[in-house]
């Protein structure tokens, strides 16, 4: 075919009926050829193995929420310890009126910590059992130990300061004068009955000096003390 294109091409004269002969695709043997002509391979991959189907897991169970603690009916100002059978129950003191006065607090505290070492003096080796602001006052069933607390009334820059002290149980609270001067209605206030209305103060002693006011009235109150650690 090559040779007969090239002969046509050289003549110089017109040659009737010189005609380049045309390749026909659709003839059989060019599809044949076509269809047989192998597709080119690559290497062969490796064949993934199919996955392994995991085992069905049943979803987790959350957790179980703990169970809610029981709601309690006291206040804040409800001692949340009954003490230990023969120890005492160091009660925050009872401030009178209520009040956000940084100093009367900070007074309360120093009050409550003398009244502990009038406590360690009188029954050493004692369970002393120290309530943290505001608790103030046993359960309405009483304290298992003895307990003792102090009365704080305030006015302005005077103060004066109560002994409370009570047996263990549902105990009235003996009263003793401590710090200032106060007429006391009766020797006793009746178990978690408010102590104040039981006094009439007489003479304030001026706050910031109240703990060296203390000492004249210390051998009163280790006596109750002493009473309410003893056998009944």
């Amino acid at each position: 075919m090559i040779k007969a294109i090239a002969s046509c091409l050289s003549l110089t004269l017109l040659v009737t009926g010189c005609t380049v002969p045309t390749v026909d695709k659709t003839a059989p043997q060019w599809t044949e050829a076509i269809k047989e002509k192998p597709a080119p391979q690559g290497p062969e991959r490796p064949r993934t193995p199919p996955a392994t189907p995991r085992p069905e897991v049943a979803p987790e169970a959350a957790p179980e929420a703990p169970p809610a603690p029981a709601t309690s009916h006291a206040g804040p100002k409800i001692s949340r310890s009954v003490g230990e059978a023969g120890g005492v129950v160091l009660l925050w003191p009872r401030i009178i009126p209520a009040t956000d006065r940084q100093d009367i607090h900070a007074l309360a505290a120093r009050l409550q910590a003398r009244l502990g070492a009038s406590v360690r003096k009188v029954a050493p080796g004692k369970a002393l059992d120290v309530r943290p602001s505001p608790q103030r006052v046993c359960p309405q069933a009483g304290c298992v130990a003895a307990s003792v607390g102090v009365l704080l009334v305030h006015q302005k820059k005077g103060c004066v300061a109560v002994g409370l002290v009570s047996r263990p149980g549902r105990s009235p609270a003996k009263m003793v004068q401590w710090g200032g001067k106060v007429d006391l209605k009766a020797l006793e206030a009746a178990f978690r009955a408010p102590p104040e209305s039981q006094i009439t103060v007489r003479d304030f002693a001026p706050c910031e000096g109240l703990i060296d006011d203390l000492f004249s009235n210390e051998k009163a109150l280790e006596a109750a003390l002493r009473g309410a650690l003893s056998e009944p």
